[in-house]
């Protein structure tokens, strides 16, 4: 399968109380399409800042991020443009992530606005993309304060597959959510990667709703990637004691 995203030999330092802490240490994987990878770990242990790299949100301490074989914190500004027409992220607390003061119907069709789809289009598109994930057409009229977690967590979801991406990052996005809520973004998330043909990054700590979603599997520890491989075979199979404890915690 073709490759999409390559990280090499990624590391990220930052300066606490006067020392270096190293957040992300020597973090090496590849994304193939089709894969849904899972990147799992206890909070702190790097990987929402390995998610922000991925982004270009931060920029790594040393190493590489290869987006189809190009390091992307080296883009020129039409490349990154490009690169977010193709990589979109949802972050883990919706609300933050829309203007409190847009109707949702406006944020979401932004970045089609952004590549250049007229008004008129681009509102046409918004019907189907409300259809898409299963939410009412009238939503689009409300703001953000205005409707719950799960229904603002797929207008974000939304608002991501709006341009048609080929990599969807997801940080968390279940974390803030009741169970029947996780339920039904993860069965939205297994239903888009089948239509759109998606290559997902998900990142949890929730192994049940890992081993549902994702193929692949990276167990992070302390700021570097101690596990990896099928999710199957390494929930089934751990070899590490810390994917041990993660397993009999989460069953």
């Amino acid at each position: 399968m073709q490759e999409i995203l390559k990280v090499i030999n990624l590391t990220k330092n930052y300066l606490k109380n006067d020392h270096d802490f190293k957040a992300l240490d020597d973090i090496n994987f590849t994304l193939k399409k089709g894969d849904s990878l899972a990147i799992v770990g206890e909070s702190g242990c790097g990987k929402s800042t390995l998610a922000n790299i991925l982004i270009r949100l931060e920029t790594p301490t040393t190493g590489e991020v290869l987006f189809k074989d190009k390091n992307i914190h080296q883009y020129s500004r039409q490349e990154l443009k490009q690169f977010y027409r193709q990589v979109q992220m949802v972050f883990q607390l919706p609300q933050e992530s829309f203007n409190p003061r847009q109707r949702l119907g406006d944020s979401i069709i932004e970045p089609l606005l952004n590549i250049g789809t007229n008004k008129a289009q681009a509102k046409q598109i918004l019907d189907d993309l409300l259809t898409k994930v299963a939410l009412p057409l009238e939503i689009k009229n409300k703001y953000p304060h205005q409707i719950s977690g799960g229904q603002c967590q797929r207008c974000a979801i939304a608002r991501a597959i709006s341009i048609k991406p080929q990599v969807l990052i997801c940080d968390e996005i279940t974390s803030a959510l009741d169970t029947i809520t996780q339920m039904e973004i993860l069965n939205l998330l297994l239903k888009l990667r089948q239509e759109l043909d998606l290559s997902i990054i998900f990142i949890s700590h929730d192994l049940a709703l890992v081993q549902k979603l994702c193929n692949k599997i990276l167990i992070m520890y302390q700021g570097k990637i101690i596990e990896r491989g099928l999710t199957s075979e390494v929930l089934k199979n751990p070899q590490e004691e810390y994917t041990k404890e993660l397993i009999n915690i989460c069953s």
